[in-house]
């Protein structure tokens, strides 16, 4: 009597699984691609990562007296508001 239940059990045990085969093999495949990409991700980011990158210091830079005339010596946008004049014969096409 033991053989036919362990049989009926096994019969059971064997349905189930053919039955949800294509679902587990679905969320194995998508697992796989998951990892795939967590692990390609956390590749990268080390790739990126350098340990010989020097912090830049804010008292180490500095400009020149130049540099600093030449840009206040640019002018403004409220400076360039003139009044434009297009030649004779012309129109302006984004104006209505």
């Amino acid at each position: 009597m033991t053989n036919k239940s362990t049989n009926i059990q096994l019969k059971s045990l064997t349905s189930t699984i053919s039955r949800f085969s294509a679902i587990t093999f679905l969320v194995i495949v998508v697992s796989g691609l998951i990892y795939c990409v967590v692990a390609l991700n956390g590749i990268l980011d080390q790739s990126t990562y350098t340990d010989n990158q020097t912090n830049v210091n804010s008292a180490s830079i500095s400009v020149d007296q130049e540099t600093i005339n030449s840009l206040a010596a640019l002018k403004t946008y409220d400076d360039n508001q003139t009044a434009k004049t297009l030649p004779s014969g012309r129109i302006n096409p984004f104006s209505e």
